[in-house]
């Protein structure tokens, strides 16, 4: 959108429901499509991220400030780092799907999340990203607390670091991880010999971002809403959350 970013949220209590961002772009500030900063609180519902860009970190959002995302996609999102989102204060993100962003500073790195605060993650998919030279393809935890549940974090990749996260996560159980993840709790199922990235997705294939190739769940059209990445009807995944914890539909 010719330089700068679509939408900055400087203050107040914000809502944005069924918005699309689109080829959004920041060449030297933070946040393709979006930042939140100063006093400001905001809440994203039902929306799509596609194909923004930043520069510098966030190439979707940069939240500085107050972040809650519900029931939306991103994809195709890149910076160099945080391909899709950068955080360094409170972010809930509940409900979403990260696909095919990619991230390209080796020192901060997260294909698809950045996070440098206290940021929750639950009941999302985060799967198709990549990271180049040396940091997490999937969530980059760089301080702060990073509490996930009931979410999947895998088919992702990494040029020199973790494919799916990296630093350490505080897991409240019921995830499935694609490799080693530190901090993940006994309840958590992490892939390997006995199950594979088939086991998890409805379709799995080979997707190319971010100068990497490499397997990862499909997204596409599954009825309504965002495009997400279907599980395997048969597969590890399904009844696997914690039902106290399911979205309502309050949340979405």
């Amino acid at each position: 959108n010719g330089g700068d970013k679509m939408m900055d949220i400087v203050s107040g209590e914000v809502l944005l429901e069924g918005m699309t961002f689109t080829n959004g772009f920041s060449s030297g500030k933070s946040g393709g499509a979006m930042r939140v900063t100063g006093a400001a609180s905001a809440t994203i519902l039902n929306s799509n991220f596609h194909n923004n860009n930043s520069g510098v970190f966030g190439g979707a959002i940069r939240n500085y400030a107050s972040l809650t995302v519900i029931n939306s996609a991103f994809t195709n999102n890149s910076s160099d780092g945080g391909g899709a989102i950068t955080t360094t204060n409170a972010a809930t993100i509940l409900n979403s799907t990260f696909h095919g962003n990619y991230s390209t500073d080796g020192g901060s790195g997260g294909g698809a999340i950045l996070a440098t605060q206290n940021l929750t993650l639950t009941n999302s998919t985060i799967t198709g990203n990549f990271a180049a030279n040396g940091s997490a393809g999937g969530l980059q935890v760089l301080s702060g607390t990073a509490t996930v549940e009931n979410s999947i974090i895998a088919g992702n990749s990494s040029t020199n670091g973790s494919p799916d996260v990296g630093g350490p996560i505080v897991s409240n159980g019921h995830n499935i991880f694609g490799s080693t993840a530190t901090g993940a709790a006994a309840g958590d199922v992490t892939l390997g010999a006995g199950s594979t990235l088939a086991d998890v997705f409805e379709t799995v294939g080979t997707v190319n971002v971010g100068g990497g190739s490499f397997e990862a769940g499909i997204r596409g059209n599954h009825g309504g809403g965002p495009r997400t990445v279907a599980t395997n009807a048969g597969g590890i995944a399904i009844n696997a959350a914690e039902a106290a914890d399911l979205p309502t539909e309050q949340d979405l």
